[in-house]
């Protein structure tokens, strides 16, 4: 199919349909990264530490006020049921006694804390201490502060456990709170604890809320409750830019599932697949085909369950009835070896176009991050344009990171995708996705810089270039759309996908058409968490008429779950009570005259000041309770479940008495192991993987399949597995494929080479740029396609993987295999890499390139919005083509009419990628810099980029969508044989009906 570039510009002048009519001004105004992809219509929100602390807060608040109980003990008991604060109110309203004695939040003391004495023996350390120097939690057990911060400082260094921390007598339940913390604890164990409580609310709470998986992000997702069942992945978008899949939290992958990312990514990193290693240590069954190692002497050989095949190993023939097989059949012995190389070979396909996007998406954030910061500037400086005109350059950015993501795990998705109509399906949407998606890159790479580095010829106007930029963007995100819509659903008609296809020119975001079920997160930071669990302590303090300190001990021990806690504390409070250590009564008399008590641990006699006790009573003098508590602070998260030091006693140590007599280092310990205890022992809440960040995210949905989220550190990652973001491939491809990945076996030298011979000179070629045109250096000239090192001229998408007849496939097997492997891993990696390299260029462009274009175009760089555009068209693309070459690997050779479709989505989506990022790669170049060609007009060049961007927005759009539906879309396969139609002449007219209703004008690149 013959596109041409004056083409796509003549449609700007309404020669051609209408498709690109507003392509020019819908992007004036900037949107962020997620508004460029194509997520679900869920809900989420992105919670800094402040919004995760007014959650605690609020949930606190809830309980106490519901329970008429106080903040602490409210506290006590959101821990204790992980933040569920329905699951509290069932609970206590069903047996409050038994919810009390459980968490650890008694009525009344259990020792007599009013009584005469002077001094008070502390419970630990035995000492005689003043009523001034000694603290106690509810249970009413006297310790003193210093027994009392050494006991707390060791739960905190426990770690998470501290959160549930009980009286240091054995026998009392009673849980220390917040209160005793802050007392007791010394600021480096308060800010420990703090921060466990803070994650506990994230990593507890549940399905509901996640941290970021981004390094170093603080932020946590909440996706709102109702808002959808999880059933399918969803990408969420942190503040910290990184996108990730809310279900496994792998980098967002739409629209591939997370189960063909996670087999992706297992199959990735998974040794079975090693070519040297297999043929030299290990034998597939012949019947499950699974990689098996002999570690026994005899060849008589049991496959693991569930396939018990049992076989030789010598020959491979069953067992049963198996006879001497010494003697060398050549033909089948090549067979077998083939076999294996076949199959190495397929994955590599995928692989390696898995990879590309992913450095394609790198290099494109990286791009994007420098357009932003310098290029975008020197842009609007060159075309006279404030940067707010530059937008659309930005969004094309953006749309190529999130299509780079989706590619990159649609090729994940394409691995596992064995059903042959399916499969054809899927590459044709792919294949379309991706055509576009390089073109928008190319755009956005090359022909962008034009207008930056003083490279322009006068030929080239910026209005031309702004209108393809901003069209190829357009066109991208709507082929994203659709496909992403199609993987999810799969119910969608064929006829429905072609009509309009490829005329549309409403202006919408991917996650306006999204239809896969609506979810919401929320990142939270460190303050949201601590608000999050303050609100969940509230909750339930005030639900079960609780202190803060008991409802804190509660909820630390239900992991949060508010919800669970009310189930369980009005089922059967005294056993609740019991069970976590929150006492009604002492079960020491605090309240005798003795002037003196005596320390439990020391045996020293106190006064009344100087013991602390719990809710059992049992007597700790300050300092004993000090060392008891750092210790169990020193051991870790252990902490905030420490009872007391009564060995048979079972109440809960809470935070009044960790803040009573821990030093402030232990205090801060223990809070932190609180807060991390509040996302990583809840459901709804998780911290994001990424290093370093300190966000969670908080999730609404089910996390039954993947579900993308972005953390407010810019790291995407999939709530579901935690892995970077993969939508629209589910959670089981993606662990697979990573798995695969990291192994040795199949990520070797030959498949991730840095280098390429040049088709014609053989000389070794780098490749340095994200699009996949490579020219090779002087005198040679040599242009072809890095993918498949074809020449360019008269280049067709190279997605699709060809296959041999049966005849020979049965001969070539696992020749054919490994062929097939190598060609979708290395189009999988090298649309990694060139999305990895748009990212970089991006940021360049942002940073110094746009300013520079700017004042070459004497335009404000905001007129120049559509040179970002093309390069974020070009990211999201190259994502998306990455993961539709693991989604082609797995699609069925039975499913030919799925994976004859799928290509040729595919190649559409590719070849239009490969245009758009050639032009943003090098066209672009030629506006910047001290290399202006004076012969070159940048509007020209702007109406080119703007269409060269909705073009590819629109394949990858296509190739989305069917993906979301899992390619149903090849209904026609039936209805072709009942008419004895021939499948080929079936396909054949399907794909001329297509190109004839979706477009009537040709793109160039």
């Amino acid at each position: 199919m013959d596109y041409s570039d004056n083409d796509i510009i003549d449609m700007e002048s309404g020669e051609e349909e209408d498709l690109y009519s507003d392509g020019g001004n819908e992007y004036a105004d900037h949107y962020p990264l997620e508004e460029a992809i194509i997520p679900p219509e869920k809900s989420y929100v992105v919670l800094k530490e402040e919004d995760i602390h007014k959650h605690q807060r609020d949930d606190i608040e809830r309980v106490s006020t519901a329970l008429s109980l106080s903040q602490v003990e409210a506290t006590v008991l959101l821990l204790h049921f992980h933040w569920s604060v329905s699951k509290i109110e069932d609970e206590w309203f069903t047996d409050e006694e038994r919810i009390r004695k459980t968490v650890g939040i008694p009525k009344e003391p259990v020792v007599d804390v009013n009584g005469r004495e002077v001094d008070i023996q502390c419970g630990i350390c035995f000492e005689s201490y003043t009523r001034d120097e000694i603290a106690t939690v509810s249970c009413g057990h006297p310790y003193c502060k210093t027994c009392w911060t050494g006991y707390i400082t060791t739960k905190i260094e426990d770690g998470p456990g501290c959160l549930r921390v009980k009286c240091p007598e054995p026998s009392c339940s009673a849980a220390v709170g917040q209160d005793m913390i802050d007392k007791v604890s010394n600021k480096e164990d308060k800010e420990k604890y703090y921060r466990y409580f803070l994650r506990s609310y994230v990593e507890e709470v549940g399905k509901r809320t996640k941290w970021c998986p981004s390094p170093g992000c603080e932020c946590a997702i909440d996706l709102s409750v109702g808002s959808g069942s999880g059933s399918s992945s969803y990408d969420i978008y942190c503040l910290c830019s990184h996108s990730f899949c809310w279900n496994c939290t792998e980098d967002a992958h739409s629209p591939v599932d997370c189960d063909t990312v996670s087999k992706w990514i297992f199959k990735n990193q998974d040794e079975s697949e090693n070519k040297n290693w297999m043929l030299a240590n290990s034998k597939p069954c012949p019947k499950c085909k699974r990689p098996i190692e002999k570690n026994d002497g005899c060849n008589h050989m049991t496959c693991s369950d569930p396939c018990r095949h049992q076989f030789c190993w010598i020959c491979l023939e069953p067992h049963y009835g198996h006879g001497a097989c010494n003697r060398f059949v050549e033909e089948k012995a090549k067979s077998k070896r083939t076999l294996l190389q076949n199959e190495i070979k397929r994955y590599t396909h995928y692989y390696i176009r898995w990879a590309n996007n992913q450095s394609s998406r790198l290099k494109a954030m990286s791009d994007l991050e420098k357009l932003q910061s310098v290029q975008l500037k020197q842009l609007s400086d060159k075309q006279s344009k404030p940067e707010t005109d530059l937008q659309f350059t930005l969004d094309a950015w953006i749309q190529i990171i999130e299509c780079r993501r989706v590619l990159k795990w649609t090729y994940a998705y394409g691995y596992y995708l064995h059903d042959l109509a399916k499969r054809q399906f899927f590459e044709y949407l792919q294949g379309e996705a991706e055509t576009s998606l390089e073109r928008l890159h190319h755009c956005a790479e090359n022909e962008l810089k034009q207008f930056i580095n003083k490279t322009e010829d006068p030929s080239k106007t910026f209005s031309a270039f702004r209108m393809k930029l901003t069209n190829l963007t357009n066109t991208v995100m709507d082929y994203s759309d659709d496909d992403i819509i199609d993987i999810s659903s799969g119910e969608e008609e064929e006829e429905d996908l072609y009509i309009d296809g490829g005329i549309e020119s409403d202006d919408y975001h991917f996650e306006d058409t999204i239809s896969r079920s609506e979810k919401s997160y929320v990142v939270l930071k460190e303050e949201d968490i601590l608000k999050h669990q303050r609100d969940d302590i509230e909750r339930v303090s005030s639900a079960l008429s609780l202190s803060h300190v008991e409802a804190t001990v509660l909820l630390l021990h239900f992991h949060w779950s508010v919800n669970k806690i009310e189930d369980e504390w009005f089922t059967d409070e005294e056993r609740i009570r019991k069970t976590v250590g929150i006492l009604r009564e002492p079960v020491v008399d605090v309240n005798g005259r003795e002037v003196n008590i005596q320390c439990g641990i020391c045996f020293e006699s106190y006064t009344r000041d100087e013991i602390a006790r719990l809710s059992c009573g049992h007597p700790y003098c300050n300092t004993c309770w000090t060392g008891y508590i750092t210790t169990k602070i020193e051991d870790g998260p252990g902490c905030l479940r420490v009872k007391c030091p009564e060995p048979s006693c079972s109440a809960a140590v809470g935070q009044d008495m960790i803040d009573e007599v821990t030093k402030e280092k232990d205090k801060e310990k223990y809070h932190r192991y609180l807060l991390r205890s509040y996302v990583e022992e809840g459901k709804k809440i998780k911290w994001c993987p990424s290093p370093g960040c300190e966000y969670a995210i908080e999730f609404g949905g089910s996390g039954s399949s993947s579900y993308d989220v972005s953390c407010l550190c810019s790291y995407r990652f999939c709530w579901n597995c935690c892995e970077d973001a993969h939508t629209p491939v589910d959670c089981e491809t993606v662990s697979k494929w990573l798995l695969k990945n990291k192994d040795e076996s199949e990520n070797t030298n030959w498949i991730l080479a840095k280098t390429k011979p040049c088709p014609k000179c053989k000389r070794p070629i780098e490749k340095n740029n994200g699009c996949n045109h490579m020219s090779c250096s002087a005198p040679c000239r040599h242009y072809f396609c890095w993918a498949c090192l074809q020449p360019l001229s008269g280049h067709q998408a190279c997605n699709a993987y060809k296959e041999d007849n049966e005849v020979e496939t049965k001969r070539k097997r696992a020749k054919d295999a490994i062929d097939r492997y190598t060609h979708y891993y290395e189009r999988w990696a090298f649309n990694q890499s060139s999305r990895l390299k748009a990212l970089s260029d991006l940021q360049k462009w942002q940073s110094v390139e746009l300013k520079e274009l700017s004042d070459n175009q004497s335009s404000p760089e905001t007129q120049l919005r559509f040179t970002v555009d093309a390069w974020l068209q070009i990211i999201e693309c190259r994502r998306v083509l990455k993961w539709t070459y693991a989604y082609g690997y797995y699609l069925l050779d039975q499913e030919r009419d799925k994976r004859e479709f799928f290509e040729y989505l595919q190649g559409e989506a590719e070849t239009g990628l490969e245009r758009l990022h050639h032009c943003a790669e090098e066209e672009l170049k030629q506006f910047i810099g001290k290399t202006v060609d004076p012969s070159k007009n940048f509007s020209e060049l702007r109406v080119k980029l703007i269409d060269l961007t909705v073009v590819t927005k629109k394949y990858f759009e296509n190739l989305v969508k069917a993906l979301d539906n899992g390619l149903a879309d090849v209904a026609y396969n039936e209805k072709s044989q009942s008419t004895q139609e021939p499948e080929s002449e079936s396909f054949t007219k399907r794909q001329r009906s297509v190109a004839n209703g979706r477009r009537s004008f040709k793109r160039g690149d």
